[in-house]
């Protein structure tokens, strides 16, 4: 049952989204070397603006890192950042396969990689510029993996970390995947011989292609009109993320609203562990009762009554909890960064009583 704090009959909190705004620049000012702390501000608003929502590629830190001390703007900050080309079909695939890696229970494919949702083993399967249409059946996607890897495998290609690109049971893995007919692919998660994390990762990709051609026929101009159709409102929002939960495994509504989010859809959101954290603390609630359709519900709500987008409302609390500023490739240790994220769930509470 739902907390009565968090169920249906009561009135949607707002979260503070310009204090915490505020009180976020102050945090990253903090966070910087001293002479970048000037800049927090602008790497802030950087991660803000909607245009910088899509999911980026390569962020060029060093050049970055000059222009902000040459005084250059915000738009001239983004020809340092290469972002994934959402308005084509193979970038909102792109997309769709890196969604995959950025959540738990596939560790094992994404070891190795500093940057897990651009692992290679798995994304040079993907390039930029591929036509999906090559790898929308089972026997196609996972032939085109395992052949990959094989060649890796036979040219000693390794990792960041200096291992093996693909391991034995990787490359073993792929070879059962491979043999799946097409129809029975959710047995792989229960066959021998095929690691749970290249199971869960496989069959979540495949339905993710077959999700794209079914519904959209891998059309950009399709999927767009679909995100805009339902960026009317809250609840049309919230369907589109279901509806694309329910039809591709391994995403549920968390992981769906990401990848929407994550093409650049403003407004969809990624109700994670810091988002939930951050309503639990401005409600003074466990985390435990608050749900996902609530907090996507409070996000929209609150971006409505402030007049900003609800991936903005997002981007605060992810930013102030992670202290990943992903367009400036910067981000504190992870015993600094809890740290941070506590300050800021004492921030909302004491904010939440004042009010």
């Amino acid at each position: 049952m739902s907390s009565p704090r968090t169920g249906a009959d009561r009135e949607l909190p707002v979260f503070p989204y310009f204090e915490a705004r505020k009180y976020l620049v102050e945090a990253v000012a903090r966070w910087l070397p001293n002479e970048l702390s000037k800049f927090a501000e602008k790497l802030v608003d950087l991660h803000l603006d909607p245009k910088n929502f899509p999911m980026p590629i390569k962020v060029d830190k060093v050049a970055m890192t000059r222009a902000l001390q040459d005084g250059e703007t915000l738009q001239q900050l983004r020809q340092y950042i290469s972002f994934e080309d959402t308005k084509t079909a193979a970038g909102i695939c792109r997309v769709m396969v890196r969604t995959h890696l950025n959540r738990s229970g596939i560790n094992f494919v994404s070891r190795g990689f500093s940057s897990k949702t651009l692992a290679e083993r798995v994304m040079v399967t993907f390039p930029v510029g591929l036509d999906p249409r090559r790898l929308v059946t089972w026997k196609a996607l996972t032939s085109n993996w395992l052949e990959f890897a094989k060649i890796a495998r036979g040219q000693g290609t390794r990792d960041e970390k200096g291992k093996v690109l693909f391991s034995d049971e990787d490359i073993a893995s792929l070879e059962r995947l491979s043999e799946i007919e097409g129809e029975s692919y959710r047995s792989a998660r229960d066959t021998a011989g095929i690691h749970n994390n290249w199971a869960r990762l496989v069959t979540g990709v495949y339905t993710g292609m077959t999700y794209l051609e079914k519904r959209h026929g891998f059309d950009a101009d399709r999927v767009w009109e679909g995100i805009n159709e339902a960026s009317k409102s809250a609840k049309t929002a919230r369907n589109l993320v279901k509806e694309a939960s329910r039809s591709i495994d391994e995403y549920g509504p968390t992981l769906a609203g990401s990848f929407f989010a994550d093409l650049g859809a403003s407004r969809f959101v990624k109700d994670d562990v810091h988002v939930v954290a951050s309503i639990a603390a401005m409600m003074g609630v466990d985390t435990r009762d608050v749900r996902s359709e609530f907090a996507f519900n409070v996000m929209q709500n609150s971006a409505d009554v402030h007049g900003v987008t609800p991936r903005a409302v997002d981007k605060v609390m992810y930013l102030a909890c992670s202290t990943n500023l992903y367009l400036f490739n910067f981000r504190l240790d992870q015993s600094q960064a809890g740290l941070e994220k506590s300050k800021f769930l004492q921030f909302l509470d004491k904010h939440a009583s004042q009010s």
